[in-house]
């Protein structure tokens, strides 16, 4: 049996420093439990200090989740 083709993309940035709305994919996920590890992920970046996590349905191409982090560091959804 076949996997099946990934049905989230996650995407994260800083909005401070996005030239020409770039952002960067986390990656894909087939479940939510892999959005959660991604997510995970984004919010722990060492390289990058990402304020904007976006959980995007790849079949629709739509925002699903958009999570913040404050000025205060603490993320919200």
């Amino acid at each position: 049996m076949l996997d099946p083709k990934p049905c989230f993309m996650v995407l994260a940035y800083d909005s401070n420093d996005m030239p020409g709305n770039c952002k960067d994919i986390m990656g894909y996920a087939r479940n939510t439990e892999e959005v959660e590890r991604l997510i995970h992920t984004a919010k722990n970046n060492a390289l990058y200090s990402y304020d904007h996590i976006e959980t995007v349905d790849a079949h629709l191409d739509k925002v699903l989740i958009t999570i913040r982090r404050n000025k205060d560091q603490e993320w919200h959804s």
